[in-house]
C-alpha cells in the first residue's frame, strides 16, 4: 500500500543546536516531538524556492526530505550556515520517504498524516526495509492533481517559483509567527501586500502538450506548463492571476485547470 518517493533523500539533523540553526534557515517552525511532523521549505536570500520537505522530529534528530538530485548539495548549503553551532548533518542513504492514501498501523511509530492537506493520506519516513512499494503511483498522483498540490522536486523551479505563487502557504508550509529566516523579507512582503501576479495550478489536456510550452487565451500569452504527467496530458502550469479560467490552450491542446 506505499509508494515510494524516490525523488526525495533523507537526511538528518543532529547536535544540541539543531533547532535553533534550522528555525533561521527555513520558512516553518521547527517541530518538537510533541508537535509531530511538518511541512517547510528553505529559500534563497532573495525569497525563491529552493529545497521544500517535511521536518520530522524525533528525541535526538530531525529528519528532513529534501530533492535526492542534489541532496550533497542541499548538506553543502545548510553546512555554510553551520558556524560554530553543535550540529551535524548526515545522508541517510538507507531511509526512504513513502506515501500512502490509507493508513497503516503496523507503521505508526514512523507514519504522519500529510501536513500539507488531510485527504493526501499518509507518508512514512524511516528505514527502507519496513516497508515495500504495492500502491498504484497513478491514485497518489491523481489525487495531488484534485487537491492542487505540487512537488518541490517536480513541480518548482529552484531559484525562480515564488513560494505564494505556488499557493505554499495553503500547503502549511509557511509560519507567518516564527522568527526570521532566510528569504522572509520577500515572502512577508508578499503575503501583507497581498500581490501574487501569478498562480500555479494542476491542469488537464485533451491532447499531449510539453514543458515550457506557452499557455494562450485567444493567442495571448497568460502561462507557462511547468510539468507534465501521463504522456503531458496532466500537470501542473502557472497562469496570470487575472486571466479567465477558461478557454485556455497549450498549442492545439484545449486545458481545464483546478481551481480550490
Amino acid at each position: 500500500m506505499w509508494r515510494l518517493l524516490n525523488y526525495r533523500s533523507v537526511v538528518a539533523v543532529t547536535g544540541k543546536d539543531r533547532h535553533s540553526f534550522l528555525e533561521g534557515l527555513i520558512t516553518q517552525a521547527v517541530p518538537t516531538v510533541d508537535e509531530g511532523p511538518k511541512y517547510g521549505l528553505m529559500l534563497t536570500a532573495k525569497g525563491r524556492f529552493m529545497w521544500d520537505f517535511f521536518l520530522v522530529p524525533q528525541e535526538d534528530t530531525i529528519l528532513l526530505t529534501p530533492a535526492h538530485e542534489g541532496v550533497m548539495e542541499f548538506i553543502k548549503k545548510l553546512s555554510m550556515y553551520r558556524l560554530q553551532s553543535d550540529v551535524t548533518l548526515t545522508h541517510l542513504e538507507n531511509y526512504v520517504v513513502a506515501v500512502s492514501l490509507k493508513a497503516s498501523d503496523v507503521l505508526k511509530g514512523n507514519m504522519f498524516k500529510d501536513p500539507r492537506h488531510p485527504e493526501l493520506g499518509f507518508v512514512y519516513v524511516g528505514p527502507k526495509n519496513q516497508i515495500e512499494e504495492t500502491e498504484d503511483s497513478l491514485l497518489y498522483e491523481d489525487q495531488r492533481f484534485l487537491l492542487n498540490v505540487p512537488e518541490g522536486p517536480l513541480d518548482l523551479d529552484q531559484e525562480k517559483t515564488i513560494p505564494l505563487e505556488a499557493q505554499m502557504d495553503r500547503l502549511n508550509a509557511i509560519s507567518w509567527t516564527k522568527g526570521c529566516y532566510l528569504g522572509q523579507e520577500l515572502t512577508a512582503r508578499t503575503k501583507h501586500t497581498g500581490v501574487v501576479r501569478k498562480n500555479l495550478y494542476s491542469f488537464e489536456a485533451k491532447g499531449p502538450v510539453e514543458v515550457g510550452q506557452d499557455v494562450l487565451v485567444e493567442e495571448e500569452k497568460v502561462g507557462t506548463i511547468k510539468s507534465v504527467y501521463r504522456g503531458g496530458t496532466k500537470g501542473f502550469l502557472l497562469l496570470k492571476d487575472i486571466c479567465p479560467t477558461e478557454d485556455l490552450f497549450a498549442g492545439n491542446s484545449q486545458l481545464s485547470i483546478r481551481v480550490l
